[in-house]
This record gives structure tokens, sequence and C-alpha cells, in this order.
């Protein structure tokens, strides 16, 4: 891949560009080959598991089976949000529409905080199961869904074990290959499912340890306390999303840290006495840099300063994971510098 200027025009008249990644007609629908891939991938996880957790009377791998179901509507929503976030910017929209993408985030967000609530109250009724006088009372106060006991035998164990280690592997496989894929050609939503992705592993390797002390101990209460740090590592992931795809769409700043540098940048390049303002925001997870740079050079020449601040941003830009970035830039002449100078007037024909 290489990197291009693709020049535009905005709504002010001013000239601008879009710096992004070039890539063939076979690489544009790379996002969406990943995805069909993860669909199919999902539709055998639930086929699978559905029969082995409803087989062994295991709320774990039940449960996951029926998340798995509702990955297979988030990738399909995962595809329509990348076709939308592609189309390039109109009159209505003119930065186009990748701030959907941020809503995705926010989404996949309450859908892993709602799952982490599900595994939580598997797991603590699981564990309350042992304690029969504390589980009527807590009942009392918290609706915990009803135990079941797991169905445990070497029968059981290689059904079971190669369920989740089988579907854990195919979790981290997909999910490194989403958030790769997602990086590289700049969809917020693509890395977001693929973080959730990642947790289905982390939720299913956890399991297959969990099976393991079972099986190993005959202790089914080791599934259920490692759940409680499923439910952890499930919420961290959530409020993460969640915080990110609300700061885009609050359009905060990239960071006041890359702010700094960039104004370094700009300062370095020749003829630039200074930034008098630099405003940055994303629209998904596109960066967009506003500036008011101070120049003495010619109107003629600005176009060729421009060209080259593009350039040195856009290496900078690339070295911190921001494939495609907008700019708007503006040019003023710095203050006039007024002050008085005395002349010495010397009349030859002075009058006596």
């Amino acid at each position: 891949a290489y990197q291009t200027l693709i020049p535009d025009t905005s709504i002010h008249g001013r000239k601008r560009g879009i710096i992004m990644t070039a890539i063939s007609a076979k690489e544009r629908f790379l996002p969406y080959i990943v995805m069909g891939a993860v669909i199919l991938m999902y539709v055998a996880k639930v086929i699978v598991k559905l029969n082995v957790g409803n087989f062994v009377n295991s709320p774990v791998i039940t449960g996951d089976a029926y998340h798995n179901a509702s990955d297979i509507l988030e990738a399909i929503l995962v595809i329509t949000v990348i076709a939308l976030a592609r189309r390039p910017p109109n009159w209505k929209y003119p930065f186009g529409r990748k701030n959907i993408e941020s809503i995705f985030e926010l989404a996949v967000g309450l859908s892993l905080t709602y799952l982490a609530f599900r595994v939580l109250t598997q797991s603590l009724g699981g564990i309350l199961a042992y304690f029969p006088l504390l589980n009527n009372e807590a009942k009392k106060f918290i609706p915990l869904p009803e135990h079941e006991t797991l169905l445990m035998g070497p029968e059981y164990f290689w059904w079971v074990l190669g369920t989740m280690a089988g579907s854990a592997v195919l979790s981290v496989i997909a999910s490194t290959v989403q958030i790769k894929v997602g990086k590289r050609f700049g969809h917020a939503s693509l890395v977001a499912d693929g973080q959730e992705t990642r947790s289905d592993g982390v939720i299913e390797s956890v399991a297959v340890v969990g099976i393991l002390g079972e099986y190993g101990l005959n202790m089914p209460i080791i599934e259920y306390i490692l759940g409680l740090g499923v439910t952890v590592l499930l919420t961290r992931t959530a409020f993460g999303l969640m915080a990110r795809g609300w700061r885009t769409l609050l359009q905060r700043s990239i960071g006041k840290e890359h702010e700094e540098k960039i104004s370094k940048i700009v300062k370095k390049t020749y003829c630039v006495v200074e930034v008098a303002e630099l405003k940055t925001f994303k629209i998904g997870s596109m960066p967009i840099l506003i500036m008011k740079v101070t120049t003495r050079c010619s109107a003629e020449a600005e176009l060729d300063i421009k060209s080259a601040l593009a350039s040195r941003i856009n290496e900078y830009m690339i070295a911190n994971e921001f494939p495609e970035w907008d700019y708007y830039i503006r040019f003023d002449k710095p203050s006039p510098n007024r002050y008085r100078i005395a002349f010495a007037v010397i009349s030859t024909n002075a009058v006596e």
C-alpha cells in the first residue's frame, strides 16, 4: 500500500485534501469477505454449542450459544455500517457518514454490558446453589436464574472440551483478522466487532480452564468462580468501547499531545511563521484538522506550502495509526509591524 493525496474543494472555496491509504479494487472487498467468514463461524458455533450445552445442562455453553446467535445479526449490521461509512461526502454530509461507526461502537459497548450482567447472574446463581440458605435470601433481592446441575463424566468430557477449546481458537483468529483489517481500512465498527469477538474468546478460554478444573477436581463451582472474572473483563471492554464512541460523537479533540506535535511539524516548514489556530476532532475514526497558518510567502506559494504540510503531517498520522484524515488550512499574513521613523530634514534655502 502507498499513500496518496486526493485534492478536493471545501464548502468555503478553499483548497483542502483528504489523505488516505490507496487500495486496490480487490482490497476494497476485504472487510466484507472477513465479515462473511465471521458470520459462517458464528453459525457453526451456535449449532454446536446449543446441542452440547443442552446435552450437559451447561448454562455457560448454552448462554454463549445464544450470544453467538445475536452476534450473527451484529455481523450483518457491521457490513451495513461499513457500506454506509464508505459513501463519499456530499453537500448534505460534508464530512461523510463515518460517525455511524461511532454509534455502532456505543451499541456494541451496551451489548457487552448486558452480556457481562448475564454472565454475572449465571455465575452467582451457580455459586449460591452450594449455599441453600444464602441462595434463598439472595433471590429475594436479586433475580438470579434457576440453576441446573452440570452433567459430568468421561462420556461428556471430550465433547465439552472440544466445543469450547475449538470455539476459543476460532475467536482468537477471527478477532485478530477483524482488528487488523479494521485498522488497515479505518473502520471503527470492524475493530469494535473484533474486540467483542476477542471477548468471546476470553469467555471461551476461561470456560476451557473451568472444564479442566471441573473434571480434574470434580468441582463444578470452578466454572462459576471464573465467570466472575470474565464479568470484569467484559465490563472493561464494554466501557472502553462506549467511551471511545461517546468521545467521537461529541467531537472531542484527538488529544493535546497530538496537537502539539502537529504544530511543531507545521512550524518547521519553510515560510511558516506560526500556527495561529489548530482545532481537531474525529468523524468516525477519521481525524479532521482545521488550521490557520501565518506565513510571509505570496499567495502563489501557498499551494506548495500546503502540499508540503500535508506530506509531513501525513507521516506523523500514519505512524500514529490514522490511515485516513482530512484537513482544512487557511493562510494569514502576519500583523504589520507598525513603528515610526524619524528623518532629518535640511533646507538649503533657509531664511535668515
